[in-house]
């Protein structure tokens, strides 16, 4: 006897009915975070309170449209095109429910009347989706390969996990860490993180590379001087509703450094990925985040680099590397506990005073041992 579960299990136990369930889904929810963000963009400044939600709900239909994605991506699947009479949204823009993607192509505030036409669209999709996570929550929910996607699109709470979970804890991390391995990790225990991504990485930066930051517009902007320097910061961030080859990332970032030291300018690009969604950290929090990221570099790492030289140490064997890096560790954490803030300033060690050398028997019988000590010293060690 056919029964919603049944159904539901033949979908997900044959592959190609798979492609096709997640495909829809996937696009149905990245062609509606498209929609929600133009639509942001066009809602007329009096309505800003209403442009921020419409924004929120963007980014989740993002997030929605990347889990199922995800999910394709853990069988080794790919996508298949949607067709047309599947694809719901477009069937209720040409039965004129929403807003047609002319429209919103175009760079012209909305009318009230083009406000009304979205709130109507979207109560519409978000009733039927409603009631799609219901029946797939209620018929498939206990089924271990979607049963996380299902709870975090339905939005029910995660169970209380284990020792060692971090629930809302965001760890950065340089390139070296930008692995798939360790954002699982991290995803797994309830923790966000924010990447640098750099050539170790090459697909991933290319990626990254090629977005049209040219018409992203800047997010923040900060100014610095200090060090002999001043350098300026720019942040720009955006949404990857297409997915990107990375698991759990939801916003890609580019950092641009342009610096001014000894008259010369200098200019940097890097790129960075993070799990937060706009409805999650805001573009400030997000460069806070960073900046935060690069105050351990600048405290730590670079004065074992360059102000202390770590790597030409000679200290190369047994446990002789450890020890000493755990000693310079050790030092600079006693510096800065007693109030140092820049390591590579700090005064020179006072000089000890000259101490005669030992007189020989010759000085001793001929009773030159005085002139002869002072004129022996050696120099004294810094």
């Amino acid at each position: 006897m056919l029964s919603a579960r049944t159904i539901y299990g033949e979908i997900f136990d044959n592959d190609e009915a798979f492609r096709l369930f997640c495909s829809i889904a996937a696009g149905g929810e990245a062609q509606g975070g498209w929609e929600n963000g133009r639509i942001a963009a066009l809602v007329p400044g009096s309505q800003a309170g209403l442009a921020a939600k419409i924004t929120r709900h963007g980014a989740d239909e993002d997030r929605h449209g990347r889990i199922f994605a995800a999910l394709l991506r853990k069988r080794g699947l790919e996508p298949v095109p949607v067709p047309a009479d599947a694809d719901y949204t477009m069937r209720l823009e040409a039965a004129g429910i929403g807003l047609a993607h002319t429209r919103l192509r175009r760079d012209e505030e909305l009318t009230e009347a083009g406000i009304v036409t979205y709130l109507a669209h979207s109560r519409v999709t978000e009733q039927r989706a409603s009631e799609q996570m219901r029946a797939l929550r209620r018929h498939a929910g206990d089924r271990a390969d979607i049963a996380r996607a299902v709870r975090v699109i339905s939005n029910v709470p995660r169970p209380a996990g284990p020792p060692g979970h971090r629930p809302g804890a965001v760890i950065t991390a340089d390139a070296l860490h930008a692995q798939r391995e360790h954002a699982t990790y991290l995803a797994r225990r309830g923790a966000h993180y924010l990447l640098i991504v750099k050539r170790n990485q090459p697909s991933l930066h290319a990626q990254l590379a090629v977005l049209p930051w040219r018409e992203v517009p800047v997010a923040h902007t900060r100014r610095e001087r200090g060090h002999g320097r001043t350098e300026r910061r720019t942040l720009k961030v955006t949404s990857v509703a297409a997915g990107l080859a990375f698991l759990y990332a939801a916003r890609a970032i580019q950092i641009t450094r342009r610096r001014k030291l000894k008259g010369k300018w200098s200019r940097e690009t890097c790129y960075a990925v993070t799990s937060l969604a706009l409805t999650q950290a805001s573009y400030t929090q997000l460069a806070a985040i960073i900046r935060g990221h690069w105050g351990i570099e600048d405290r730590r790492h670079w004065v074992r680099d360059l102000d202390w030289d770590e790597d030409r140490s000679q200290a190369r064997t047994a446990s002789g590397p450890r020890i000493m890096a755990s000693l310079r560790n050790l030092v600079i954490t006693i510096l800065r506990l007693t109030g140092a803030t820049c390591i590579a300033a700090r005064p020179a060690l006072p000089r000890p005073a000259a101490r005669p050398a030992p007189p020989d028997d010759h000085a001793v019988l001929t009773g030159s041992a005085g002139a002869q000590g002072g004129r022996r010293c050696q120099p004294a060690l810094r």
